[in-house]
């Protein structure tokens, strides 16, 4: 087996803004996910109550572990 030939010279700068562009996208996504999980705690446990709270918490580690 061979490995395929690199990319054309004209390329490279298209493919490294591609690479960058998704990197950036998926530290933003990252950073969004954290920020409404943050959100997420205060708003769920008013709405709940701190048992109920604590028994979705539970819940949802349980159905979401490996």
């Amino acid at each position: 087996m061979s490995t395929p030939p690199p990319p054309p010279a004209h390329l490279r700068p298209h493919r490294d803004r591609a690479v960058r562009l998704t990197v950036a996208a998926s530290v933003g996504a990252k950073v969004c996910s954290v920020a409404c999980t943050l959100a997420q705690v205060p708003v769920a446990l008013h709405a709940l109550g701190t048992e109920a709270y604590g028994l979705w918490i539970t819940l949802m580690s349980v159905i979401q572990s490996p």
